[in-house]
């Protein structure tokens, strides 16, 4: 991505839930190294003008991972808190909270359970941003993947929903116009929620 749309991209990092099917907190999972949310945060530096990162569930502890990973240090001042007092309602509570600190054109919305996509993977996703268009997500072989990158209507229309809500049901507002980008990378469908996930990106 050029480096002048940086500063149209906010970057939102969901790392609030119990990780209950994993029996450990997901964001705190060795990988390559560090671990998910550093591995994350680190890739997506090179494309965001800053991250925000929702808490929730064990938030001190994660926001101590962040804070003492020397990989992280050099950009440090672009990352943002939110804590999620509501995370037990769900996911959803916690987009709409981090939300709130968004003011920029575009978000490029990331769960913290896949640290394996490239880092190429970012620019090449990013050069399909297009004021046409208010949702780009990546599909790999007809099956839609994350991260999803929206804009500042979309992020209204979800800080203007109940929040028994769900981002699917939003997404299908009319106001809302879609892009679909065929991704040749086939770790945008990972989903790493159980211990044998968690073992079969360590065994590739």
């Amino acid at each position: 991505m050029r480096e002048g749309n940086k500063t149209k991209i906010t970057g939102l990092l969901l790392s609030a839930g119990t990780s209950s099917r994993m029996g450990e907190n997901k964001a705190l999972l060795p990988y390559n190294e560090s671990d998910f949310i550093s591995t994350i945060l680190f890739k997506m530096e090179h494309v965001c003008s800053k991250i925000i990162v929702v808490t929730g569930y064990q938030s001190e502890k994660i926001k101590d991972a962040i804070r003492k990973n020397k990989h992280l240090l050099n950009f440090c001042k672009k990352i943002i808190f939110v804590e999620n007092k509501s995370f037990s309602k769900g996911m959803f509570t916690s987009l709409q909270a981090g939300l709130t600190e968004v003011n920029s054109k575009y978000i490029l919305y990331h769960f913290v359970d896949n640290p394996t996509l490239p880092e190429y993977f970012y620019n090449e996703f990013l050069l399909n941003v297009n004021e046409k268009f208010n949702w780009l997500q990546p599909v790999y072989k007809s099956k839609k993947g994350h991260p999803i990158l929206f804009d500042s209507l979309t992020a209204k229309l979800i800080l203007n929903a109940a929040e028994t809500s769900n981002l699917k049901a939003v997404s299908q507002s009319l106001k809302i116009k879609k892009f679909y980008w065929n991704s040749p990378y086939p770790e945008i469908l990972n989903d790493i929620d159980t211990e044998e996930d968690f073992q079969k990106i360590n065994n590739r």
